[in-house]
């Protein structure tokens, strides 16, 4: 380690996370995770769009650094920086796709494709709710622009299943953004034409 950075550390601006030998791995994990966790969550609240994705960013790289704890680097803190990097990206890859599902879906429900940016929550939170085909199907079909018979393909089965599978996917989303939005809402429901295109 370098004399600046023992200076650093003397002084309390970062704490001591190098890895010492002697202890077993789930000690080293621990103490890891104990000292490194203000920073990692720092470093990860800088570049996420919210205090729970941050968090979750957080838990992933250092459950990562438990899967790959003999990768793990003396000087762990640099390299537990690099690995929330690719969690971070991932995750934003992950919200980029669903908010263009999200769009894609909310386009269908308002005439001209007018913005829907105060669905999005309610539409995230109705799509999770569904069951993991039903998601599947959504998201190929929206995400991925495919057609009945691509689906079919996708998730190996007849065509006729997959057109049964996302018109039922679909229907079961209007009903819970019905029930999220109250027995007065008339503007969500996602509409049946094209689904068999």
């Amino acid at each position: 380690m370098s004399v600046a950075c023992n200076q650093r550390l003397a002084v309390g601006h970062t704490p001591n996370v190098n890895l010492e030998p002697g202890s077993t791995p789930a000690e080293e994990f621990t103490r890891l995770y104990s000292e490194a966790y203000p920073m990692v969550l720092r470093y990860c609240r800088r570049r996420c769009f919210d205090e729970a994705s941050a968090r979750d960013a957080t838990s992933e790289t250092f459950a990562t650094a438990w899967r790959r704890w003999h990768d793990v680097p003396p000087e762990a803190l640099p390299w537990l920086y690099g690995v929330a990097r690719r969690v971070v990206a991932n995750q934003r890859r992950s919200e980029e796709r669903t908010h263009r599902l999200i769009e894609r879906l909310a386009d269908e429900q308002r005439p001209g494709g007018a913005t829907a940016d105060t669905d999005f929550t309610a539409l995230h939170l109705a799509l999770a709710s569904l069951s993991a085909v039903d998601q599947e199907s959504l998201r190929l079909w929206a995400w991925e622009d495919l057609t009945v018979q691509q689906i079919a393909v996708a998730m190996q089965c007849r065509p006729a299943t997959a057109a049964v599978r996302l018109h039922r996917a679909r229907r079961r989303l209007r009903t819970q953004l019905g029930e999220r939005d109250g027995p007065t809402t008339t503007a969500h429901p996602i509409g049946a034409q094209s689904w068999t295109r």
